[in-house]
């Protein structure tokens, strides 16, 4: 059992697994089967109560909230089965698949709008950014003197080397002069590409909210692919169908508080299988015969 504290309502978590193992030939010795068990199950079966695990991730890594309460990335929503969303993180997967099952009519997160999610990440990207910049800004460097003792002795190396040839010292010291700057010259040029770069990434950002807004889409489901991706040339939204994960905080106004604790509010049921046969013949079969119906009729009871 585990306790979990959703909105002051502490519930009881929990889940079933079933490992499917294979059995393989001992090639030690002639037409002996053995089982694969005890060790680690290629292919499982999980059902977990009160809790996301493999539906939705973790809080965020950063500090973003929506009044209180963390926001959360729920996995890609592929198709429908059996009138549940199946979720699962790999387009081109056959063999994994997660379902939640909640009661009717209300779900057990809110997705976060587009809006919200634009407003925080204008915030959070600057204030990312302007710690970068005074990061770089803060880097120690020495003195001119002692960078232009190191120089001087640079040249003199190159007077050494090739001072029989003065075609290749010429050259040798062309090159260097023609890319020398100073500690100071090199911190100060990249204080100026990163100011740039936070001036790109928040002009971007800055964009979409625009565009977002003259297409009625504020109050639209932010579904993203990176968290405040720091990217003036990337899309800040995505499709499901490309890999975008909506972003959620958890419902709530969805547990109820009168239940016992151990009664399942919901549930998400996931499976995998492995490769090759017969492992690979589970989601398949999971999709033809799993009666999630029986795990419908569980909830609240």
């Amino acid at each position: 059992m585990r306790r979990n504290e959703i909105n002051g309502v502490p519930i009881g978590g929990y889940y079933y697994y079933a490992g499917l193992f294979s059995y393989f030939c001992d090639d030690s010795k002639t037409n002996i089967m053995r089982r694969g068990w005890p060790g680690e199950a290629s292919s499982q079966i999980r059902v977990f109560v009160n809790s996301f695990d493999y539906y939705i991730g973790g809080p965020a890594d950063d500090d973003m909230t929506i009044e209180g309460l963390p926001v959360r990335m729920r996995l890609p929503v592929r198709k429908m089965w059996k009138g549940y969303e199946m979720a699962y993180g790999d387009e081109n997967s056959i063999s994994t698949g997660s379902v939640l099952i909640h009661r009717e009519r209300i779900l057990p997160y809110i997705p976060v709008t587009r809006k919200q999610y634009l407003d925080h990440s204008l915030e959070h990207l600057e204030k990312t950014l302007d710690e970068q910049i005074k990061l770089i800004k803060s880097m120690p460097v020495r003195s001119l003197e002692e960078q232009e003792t190191e120089k001087k002795k640079k040249l003199e190396k190159f007077e050494k080397d090739f001072g029989n040839d003065p075609k290749r010292l010429k050259s040798a010291v062309d090159y260097y002069l023609s890319g020398y700057q100073t500690e100071q010259q090199q911190r100060d040029e990249r204080v100026e590409n990163m100011i740039k770069t936070k001036e790109d990434i928040l002009k971007h950002y800055r964009d979409e909210l625009k565009e977002t807004t003259e297409e009625g889409l504020l109050n639209s489901p932010a579904i993203i692919r990176v968290l405040h991706l720091p990217d003036a040339q990337l899309p800040v939204f995505y499709n499901e169908s490309e890999g975008g994960q909506m972003l959620v905080i958890e419902n709530p106004n969805y547990l109820k508080k009168d239940l016992p604790k151990y009664v399942p509010q919901f549930m998400v049921l996931h499976w995998y299988g492995a490769f090759p046969p017969p492992h690979s013949k589970m989601a398949e079969l999971m999709l033809a015969n799993f009666p999630v119906e029986k795990l419908q009729a569980m909830i609240d009871k």
